[in-house]
C-alpha cells in the first residue's frame, strides 16, 4: 500500500478562510476512497522543512504539500534529487504549477486527483529553474514592480478586498511610470553558441518552459519538461511599442510569444544596477547582478490530474 504524507501550511489562505477543520475534512473526504496509508499534518511556517525532511526520511512514497508558492518552493528544494514523488493541494492565491498539473483548485477535489493519480502512477517529470541558486517553479519577475510583493506580504494571512485592491492599483501604477531599463541577455554564454540580445524594458519575465499567455491564466505552460527557460519582455501599453523584439504573432503562436525575447537552458542577464529585486514565483529576494539562470532538467516528480 503506498504511503502519503499531507503536509498544510496552517498559515495558508484557504486554510485561514475554511478553518483547520474544515480544511482536514475535506481532505479525507477526497483520499477516503483510496487504498492509501495516509497521514495529515498541520504546520507553521517555520516548522514546514523539519515536516518534509522527516517525511523523505522516514520513506513516505508521496508528500502532498498544501500551501502557496512559497511552501511549494521550500518542499521542492527537499526533495529535489530525492526519489520521493511531491504533490500540490492548492491553497494559495495563484497556484499556477497546480493548473499546470491540471489539479482542481476545490480542495476536496484536489486530493481525489491526488490519490487517483498516486493509484493509477500518474507521476510526471518537472523542469525546476535556478536563479543564483535560489530555485523557482515557474517564473522569475524582474522589475520595480517587485516592490508591491513586500506590500501584498502584510496582508496575504487575511482577506481584505480593499487592501487587495490598494495593492493591484500599486502595481499597475508602478508599471505605467517605470522607465524602462536597460538589460544584456546573453543565451548559453559559455557555449560555442552563445547569443547576447540587449533589450529596453520595464520588466523581464524568465519562465520555466514557453507560456501561453491565455487570458484565463497567463503563465499556463503546455510543457513542464521541455528543458528550457524563456525570456519574455513586458509589453508596452502606452506609447511607442518596443520594437526590439518585434511582435511576430502566428498561426498556431501563443499570446505571448510576440514578447519572447529566446530560449535556453542557461540565461545570464546584465544591468548596470548591482542588485536588484527578482520576485521568484512570488517570493521576494535582493540578489547581486549578474544574474544567472540556469533550468535542470526534469529535477521533480510530480503527481499531475
Amino acid at each position: 500500500m503506498k504511503r502519503l504524507q499531507v503536509i498544510i501550511n496552517r498559515r495558508a489562505g484557504t486554510v485561514l478562510t475554511l478553518g483547520e477543520l474544515q480544511a482536514e475534512r475535506a481532505v479525507r473526504a477526497g483520499l477516503a476512497q483510496a487504498s492509501l496509508d495516509y497521514r495529515i499534518t498541520f504546520v507553521a511556517p517555520q516548522d514546514l522543512a523539519a515536516a518534509v525532511c522527516e517525511a523523505r526520511d522516514v520513506g513516505f512514497d508521496v508528500v502532498a504539500v498544501g500551501g502557496g508558492d512559497g511552501t511549494l518552493r521550500t518542499a521542492a528544494e527537499l526533495l529535489l534529487g530525492s526519489e520521493m514523488t511531491l504533490a500540490i493541494l492548492p491553497l494559495g492565491t495563484l497556484n499556477l504549477l497546480s493548473k499546470d498539473l491540471r489539479i482542481p483548485q476545490d480542495l476536496e477535489e484536489a486530493a481525489r486527483t491526488i490519490a487517483e493519480g498516486i493509484i493509477q502512477d500518474r507521476r510526471q517529470p518537472v523542469d525546476v529553474g535556478t536563479l543564483q541558486g535560489e530555485i523557482f517553479l515557474v517564473k522569475a519577475m524582474i522589475s520595480k514592480v517587485n516592490a508591491t510583493v513586500r506590500a501584498r506580504e502584510r496582508v496575504r494571512s487575511r482577506f481584505n478586498p480593499w487592501s487587495w485592491l490598494k495593492i493591484l492599483w500599486r502595481a499597475g501604477r508602478r508599471l505605467l511610470q517605470s522607465r524602462r531599463r536597460r538589460y544584456r541577455i546573453a543565451f548559453e554564454p559559455e557555449g560555442d553558441s552563445a547569443e547576447t540580445r540587449t533589450v529596453h524594458t520595464t520588466m523581464l519575465t524568465v519562465a520555466v518552459n514557453r507560456i501561453t499567455g491565455a487570458l484565463d491564466n497567463p503563465f499556463a505552460r503546455p510543457d513542464l519538461a521541455g528543458g528550457k527557460l524563456a525570456v519574455y519582455r513586458f509589453p508596452e501599453l502606452f506609447g511607442a511599442p518596443d520594437s526590439d523584439p518585434p511582435n511576430t504573432l502566428g498561426p498556431g503562436n501563443s499570446l505571448t510569444d510576440g514578447y519572447l525575447i529566446g530560449q535556453a537552458g542557461v540565461i545570464e542577464i546584465t544591468t548596470r544596477r548591482p542588485r536588484v529585486y527578482a520576485s521568484l514565483d512570488g517570493e521576494l529576494l535582493l540578489l547581486r547582478t549578474p544574474l544567472r539562470f540556469q533550468v535542470r532538467p526534469k529535477a521533480l516528480t510530480m503527481i499531475g490530474g
